[in-house]
């Protein structure tokens, strides 16, 4: 009975969470100032040093803010150093039109982490020059589904470093990362039913958080890491709830004969975005955290579906407005219409915004095949994330460690 009872849930829900050339972006961000920097005096000696040079600059690169140049009035000096099977590396960042510095930074890492310490710079130079967090120290979750198979991975912000962390091949989706960047929760189908799990990325250790009659899906963590947004329907209706991070503690914040889906928690923790078909049409409303009227957010669109709140206030969320899925940003307090940031002849679905407010992670489905691309809404070209082959979805950035 609850394998039938989830079945029929699930044709509506996977269609809202599951949905499946030249990637065409509409700036939505005016005055993506970039500043001009100079990493020539960054002194390598040996191979990690130019490792780490290399990537320092592609990292300052993929952050937007930053065209390396040779005559520049932001300048980089320093030395990168290997010293008994250790890289040291000093670093200093000049303002050479203010005769100020603006950074004076020091870092050792073990050689097999010398990737990861120029990561650390790079956000670091990015947070000194340009006032906004960098992302280059952060990770995207995701899932790859590959001959019958689904498993959840993860990778560096770049790309690199893709990392299988189940071994389940079952049918798994929705990602969502502890706030301190050390977990993620999810929902599998390990033991035949869509259950929601928590895996501990420090020794990959799992504990299933929800296993009510039904479904058991949304899982999203509020910004301080104590309560968890889930959808249930258990009581016989697909309704909104929270519960303690350790499963504890449940209390129901919708009740009605809609399908909701899809909860993301707003910046300081107050509010809920969420999907419900209330009306016949999936539209994304906001609703307290701790229950009440719930507001309408989204007019336009035949379906509007997988809101992210970001970190400063803005919803990312898919609408399919004449045929076809597309990302759009809306500020929930001003903005019913949303705008509308890809525009070419593809699906694209669950967005995820990166904590520095520009980048935006999401899926893109063109010719029967999913794949997982950055898209900058400054108005640098789109990335795709990884190639290795199957269709990939239900991405998630993760926050600033």
């Amino acid at each position: 009975m609850r394998k039938l009872i989830t079945y029929i849930i699930l044709l509506w829900y996977n269609y809202c969470v599951l949905c499946s050339g030249q990637t065409d972006v509409q700036i939505i961000k005016p005055g993506a100032h970039k500043s001009h920097i100079n990493i020539s005096s960054l002194n390598a000696k040996d191979e990690a040093g130019w490792l780490f040079r290399q990537t320092l600059e592609e990292d300052l690169k993929l952050s937007g803010w930053f065209i390396i140049s040779p005559s520049a009035t932001i300048t980089l000096t320093g030395e990168v150093l290997t010293e008994q099977n250790k890289i040291n590396v000093t670093c200093s960042v000049f303002d050479t039109a203010r005769a100020i510095r603006l950074l004076n930074k020091t870092g050792s890492s073990s050689p097999d982490r010398v990737r990861y310490l120029a990561h650390e710079f790079a956000d670091a130079i990015v947070s000194a020059v340009k006032r906004v967090p960098g992302i280059a120290t952060t990770k995207i979750a995701m899932i790859r589904a590959f001959r019958g198979q689904r498993n959840l991975y993860i990778c560096d912000y770049d790309g690199r470093n893709l990392t299988k962390i189940t071994q389940d091949n079952v049918l798994c989706y929705n990602p969502s990362w502890r706030p301190d960047g050390r977990g993620i929760v999810y929902v599998s189908y390990i033991s035949g039913y869509p259950d929601l799990y928590f895996i501990n990325l420090d020794n990959l250790t799992r504990t299933r958080l929800s296993s009510f009659p039904g479904l058991n899906a949304g899982g999203a963590f509020s910004p301080d890491g104590h309560k968890i947004a889930v959808i249930l329907s258990k009581d016989g209706t697909v309704d909104l709830y929270t519960m303690n991070a350790d499963g504890t503690g449940l209390f129901r914040i919708t009740k009605s004969r809609a399908v909701e889906a899809s909860p993301s928690w707003s910046p300081d923790g107050k509010s809920l975005a969420f999907v419900s078909d209330k009306t016949g049409i999936k539209h994304i409303y906001a609703i307290h955290a701790e229950g009440g009227t719930e507001r309408r957010l989204t007019l336009r669109g035949s379906e509007n579906v997988s809101p992210d709140w970001g970190p400063d206030g803005r919803i990312v969320y898919s609408s399919r407005r004449s045929g076809r899925l597309h990302i759009y940003v809306m500020n929930p307090e001003t903005d019913t219409d949303g705008i509308q940031i890809t525009s070419d002849n593809a699906d694209y679905e669950d967005p995820s915004w990166a904590p520095d407010g520009r980048h935006i992670v999401c899926s893109r489905t063109a010719g029967y095949r999913s794949e997982i691309y950055v898209i900058d809404t400054m108005g640098d070209p789109p990335r795709k994330l990884v190639s290795l082959e199957g269709d990939w979805y239900s991405p998630a950035w993760s926050p600033k460690k």
